[in-house]
């Protein structure tokens, strides 16, 4: 399974809120700031399963306030972790987080948090755009534009 990226307001909420539902082992590593060593920590934590469980979670975070070091020591665990470990690693935004992590996880603009006051439209162009499907994001983009003119 591919690793995820939950960001945005009630990301580390999300997040573990996403591991329960994958498993009942579930690790958490960092906080508002993810410091080197728990950045390797999680990383080894990903090696071994734990005694009778098929399948555990590990979330780290904050990967957007994290040490250069520390993303570094995750790229290749996230790329190439067991299939049996579900790594979940959280951002209060993307705009900080390395291309390198983006680029290694599947991203989810979490709405949590967030009121009424976000147009659908904007999540749909959001989520169509991070999703790589630009023929979505051009209509919805088009639609948006044409409402506001």
């Amino acid at each position: 399974m591919t690793a995820r990226l939950v960001y945005g307001a009630g990301a580390y909420e999300k997040a573990l809120k996403t591991a329960k539902t994958l498993s009942n082992q579930v690790y958490t590593f960092g906080g508002e700031k993810l410091s080197t060593d728990e950045a390797k920590n999680a990383t080894q934590k990903m090696v071994f399963a734990p005694i009778g469980a098929d399948r555990f979670c590990v979330v780290i975070g904050a990967v957007d306030n994290a040490r250069g070091s520390a993303t570094d020591a995750l790229l290749k665990s996230i790329e190439e972790h067991p299939d049996f470990v579900v790594p979940i690693l959280w951002a209060n935004g993307l705009d900080g987080v390395p291309a390198t992590i983006r680029s290694r996880c599947s991203a989810e603009w979490t709405e949590d948090n967030v009121g009424g006051e976000i147009d659908p439209k904007f999540i749909r162009l959001v989520n169509a755009s991070l999703g790589g499907n630009y023929m979505e994001t051009l209509m919805v983009g088009s639609e948006i534009i044409s409402e506001s003119s």
